[in-house]
Order: C-alpha cells, then sequence, then structure tokens
C-alpha cells in the first residue's frame, strides 16, 4: 500500500509577494499554514534567487517580530507535519516554475 507521506502537512495559504528593495535583498514569497495540533499559526518565508534557488525559512506567527524568530525551539514536537508543510510548498513552488518555463518556451520562435 503505498500512502502519501506529505498527507500529514498542513493545508497552507499564499499570503503576498515582497519584492526586493532596501531591506529586503531578494524577492519573498510568503505562506502561511495553522496547526491543528497546537493551534498556532506559522509563516513560511520563501526567498527566490536567481537559476529557480530557494530558500525556506518559518516561525511561529507570535515570534514574529523577535529578532531569532527562525532559532527559536518551540517544543510542539510538530516538527514533521510543519517540514512536510514547507515541502508541499516547495512542490507547489517548483511546479508553477516549470508551467512559466513550458509556457516560455511555447512562445519562443523556433529557429534553425
Amino acid at each position: 500500500m503505498h500512502t502519501n507521506i506529505f498527507s500529514n502537512g498542513y493545508e497552507y495559504k499564499f499570503i503576498t509577494k515582497i519584492n526586493s528593495g532596501a531591506n529586503q535583498p531578494v524577492p519573498e514569497l510568503l505562506y502561511t499554514f495553522f496547526s491543528s495540533k497546537t493551534h498556532k499559526t506559522y509563516y513560511v518565508h520563501v526567498e527566490e534567487y536567481p537559476n529557480h534557488f530557494y530558500g525556506v525559512k518559518f516561525h511561529l506567527k507570535d515570534h514574529k517580530k523577535n529578532p531569532h524568530k527562525y532559532n527559536i525551539q518551540t517544543n510542539y514536537h510538530e516538527a514533521r507535519p510543519v517540514i512536510y508543510t514547507c515541502i508541499k510548498i516547495m512542490l507547489d513552488i517548483n511546479a508553477k516554475d516549470i508551467a512559466r518555463l513550458l509556457a516560455s518556451l511555447a512562445q519562443t520562435p523556433y529557429s534553425r
């Protein structure tokens, strides 16, 4: 029997894209999800680098203003579903990247 290992992740929602600027060196995608186990909200920040390279960071909404928000251990013992959710987000971003790439290739004129 085959089970989807990512079915244990949480449902997530895209919030916004933060464009690069003075305080933001690279564009960033912001996602959020709610833990049904702890009833806490998480933020996932996906940094977009050139050549389809991404950096993924997450933290609790409660730690939003803490400068060490990405380093705080919560002791909620839900690392697996949180990481699975981050992987699901990355798979979604990857699928959209592939679709954009194929669309741009379809519009490129073929020459010999």
